[in-house]
Order: structure tokens, then sequence, then C-alpha cells
């Protein structure tokens, strides 16, 4: 590509390439700004090799440094060309490129220097503020779905391993007063009461009869206590039995049992329920009512004048002994939750809170079938008591020294029943009686801090 040039009386002149890019690039140069018109027409006249008369520039308000000036004389250097035959010769291309960078670098150095140095930092940290994308990291909270690791919460059925069968298959003996922790602790006999405190001791009431009853109070960590005719039974809480009054039929050779769970005493024979569901049993055994050995699966025992009477942890009854009047025909009872043996007559809880009885009805103690709501029963000689839910009592049977005359009683926890009186604990952990105080054994009013059913 060739370009001439056009001053009048000026011959054609021929332009290289190189010289051609240099030419357009002073053009953009001067078409963006960084190149004034003088400066343009200098440049352009040392390429092509002619010197052009520009008009002095128009000062500007603010004076670059005298450094800006240096370009000018440094342009003009290569501006007179050498003639030879009326021709001006081609300049050195490597002269002229250098040349015009120099006046590049030079025409920038000015502008920057011309504009105010609190201009140029903002420019440059535009640049730095175009980094929010880095910012636009949100896609990482977007991890919120993470949170939803609700679904390790769910892992709740995992506790439901708690609730297991076998402790289902042990809920059959959790019916029982023994699997619910319900011992006996208040009983009554002929001429006595006894009761557990809350610290574990034992309080007694009624006579000696020479038979040293007064001795329960050297027992520690009592949890349950039964009452024979004449004799007294404590359960300790490491499963032995301690036991005090007649042993005229060995009924006190109890007092070597371990592993315990419960007892019960009758007129002169003594019952233990083990803690594997079988039974023993010492004293009399005119009636048999000591042939417990084969009783298996039992969880409550009770003892009657000539009869012993177990609960097994399906609900139903066995009973062994003397069956005059009917108090072991207990075989179709079902749905048992607690057993009470009377003198000649055996009562039974249902689970429902309803009663049922048999055996000897001589007093009317078997006159129960109307009770409901019923939590726990005891049996005397020819009475009937049961506990209520709302902590009231009822009894039936023989009334001649107003044993049976109950109505009164309330806020009641615990209920028994002796040869002629009743007894019973307050939840406050007093106590009350009922019945002729013969030899002393209605004296309970005294007692509190005795030990509450679990």
């Amino acid at each position: 590509m060739q370009e001439k040039n056009n001053a009048p009386g000026s011959d054609p002149v021929v332009l290289t390439p190189d010289v051609i890019g240099q030419l357009r690039m002073l053009q953009k140069l001067r078409e963006q700004g960084v190149l004034d018109d003088a400066s343009y027409e200098k440049q352009r006249a040392a390429l092509i090799g002619e010197t052009v008369s520009v008009p002095a520039a128009p000062e500007k308000k603010q004076t670059p440094p005298e450094t800006a000036e240096t370009p000018a004389p440094v342009a003009e250097v290569p501006a007179p060309a050498e003639e030879q035959g009326g021709k001006r010769k081609k300049r050195p291309l490597a002269l002229v490129i250098a040349a015009v960078l120099v006046i590049a670098a030079a025409v920038v150095l000015a502008i920057v220097l011309s504009k105010p140095k609190g201009e140029t930092p903002p420019a440059q940290i535009e640049p730095a503020e175009q980094t929010e994308p880095a910012e636009q990291t949100e896609p990482a909270e977007q991890t919120e779905p993470t949170e939803q690791t609700e679904p390790a919460e769910q892992t709740e059925p995992t506790e439901q391993p708690e609730t297991t069968q076998p402790p289902e298959e042990t809920n059959e003996v959790s019916e029982s007063p023994v699997a619910r922790g319900n011992l006996a602790v208040i009983a009554a006999g002929l001429y006595h009461t006894v009761a557990v405190t809350a610290d574990g001791k034992a309080v007694v009431a009624g006579t000696d009869n020479d038979y040293n009853m007064s001795g329960v109070i050297m027992w520690r960590d009592i949890v349950a206590v039964a009452a024979g005719r004449y004799h007294l039974v404590g359960l300790k809480a490491d499963g032995k039995v301690v036991a005090v009054g007649d042993d005229s039929a060995g009924q006190l050779a109890a007092r070597g049992w371990t592993d315990i769970a419960d007892i019960a005493a009758g007129l002169k024979h003594t019952v233990g329920l083990k803690k594997d569901g079988t039974v023993v049993a010492v004293g009399d055994n005119q009636s048999k009512q000591l042939n417990v050995s084969d009783w298996t699966d039992i969880v409550d025992v009770a003892a009657g004048w000539g009869h012993t009477v177990g609960l097994k942890k399906d609900g139903t009854v066995v009973a062994v002994g003397s069956n005059v009047n009917g108090q072991c025909d207990v075989s179709d009872w079902v749905d048992i939750v607690a057993i009470a043996a009377g003198s000649d007559f055996t009562v039974g809880l249902t689970a429902d809170g309803r009663v049922v009885a048999v055996g000897s009805n001589s007093g009317g103690q078997l006159d129960v079938s109307g009770w409901r709501d019923i939590t726990a029963i005891a049996a005397g000689r020819e009475h009937t008591v049961g506990l209520k839910a709302d902590g009231t009592v009822v009894a039936v049977g023989r009334n001649s020294y107003s044993q049976t005359e109950v109505s009164k009683m309330e806020n009641v926890v615990a209920v028994a029943a002796g040869d002629s009186h009743t007894v019973a604990i307050r939840a406050d952990g007093t106590a009350v009686a009922a019945g002729i105080d013969f030899e002393g054994r209605c004296d309970v009013s005294s007692w509190n801090g005795l030990k509450l059913p679990e």
C-alpha cells in the first residue's frame, strides 16, 4: 500500500507498510485523545519526512510538568531529511520506530502527570471492585440443605429398642404386687399391729403375749412385714428374712431364708416367695398348707389359718391346704392382680378393680361382689377390707368389735386386717385403726413417718 505526500512542490514519497502502520497508530492515538492535534502533526511529519508548520497549541489551565515538553525536541530530531538529487531518502525503519516509541511514551507520561493525583487511585481500584463475583460464594450458603439433617433426628425409632419384647414378656409379672413393689408395709395379727417406717425400721403395737413381739424394734432395712396369729415376719432389702414371736410349729425357721421377694404369715406357718418365682414354706403342715414346692411362676402369696394361696404371673391362682369351706376353690379365677387370705376364706382383686371371694361366709365377709374401683384388699378373721382408688375404705363381714366401721377413713394408701381390727396408712405417713383396742393393738395414732407403698 502506498500513500502520497500532497504538500505543494514536494515529490511523491513512497511509504512502507511499517510507516503506514505507525501513521495509523498515531491516528488512533489522536482519535482516543491521547495526542492533541499539534503532537499528531509533529509525529506524522517526522514519519513521512516533511516539516509541517503547526500553530501553537492553546495553553491549558493545568500546565503539565516540564518533563512533558521534552518529547517535542526529540520528535523533531529525525525531521530534517537528507536530499540526494532533489529527492528525500528513505529513513532507516529502526530509527523511525524508536522515535515513535519515545514520543508515545513521553506523551503518555505527560498526560498521566497532568491529571490530579487523587483521580488515579479510584480508577485503579475499580478492577478490585470487580472481584465482587468472589462474594457470589452464596452457593456455599446454599449448603443449608445440610441442615436438613432432620432425618438424623428421626432416628428416634432407635430409641424404641428400649421397649424391646423381653421386658414386655415380664409385663405379666409387673401386674403383681411384688413386681410393682406393692409389698405389705403394714400387717395385723391377733393382738398386734406392725408397720414399716420410711427409714426401714419397724414399729409394733399390741401385747407381747410372752412372745417378745417388741423385738421388731431392732429390725433394720425392712421393706415388708407379715403377721400371723402370734408371730411377726420381716423382709429385708437384701432378700433375707427376720422373724419374732411364737415358734411352736417352727414358723420362725424362715429366718434362714435368702433371695426372698415377698412374705406371708398364717396362723402357725410362714410362706416365702423367692425371686425366681418358686415358693417355700415352714411351720404347721397339718392341712398340707406347706405343699408348695412344685409352684412356679408365682408373683404373690397369701396365708390363711390352714391354707396357702399363690398368684401366678398369668393372672390365675393356686391354693393348697384346708378346703373345708371351699377356701381353695380358686382354680377358675382369671385376670387376678392381688390376693388375700382370711381364717378360712380367700379374696382376689381383678385387674378392673372388682373383687371375688370364696370360702366361709359366716360373718358376711364374702359380700364383695358390688365393690368397684378397688386398688388393694385385706382379709381378717371374718371380715374383708378394700381400699378404693379415691383413698377411701370399704369393709364387710363381722362387726362385733367395730372392725368394719371404716367409712371415715380418708387419704388411705394401704390397709390390713387382723383378728378383729382394721388398720390403715394415710398418704401423710400416719396410721389409723378401727375395732376394739384390746391389748393396745389399735394404738397407732402416734405413728408417723411410715413407709408408703411403692
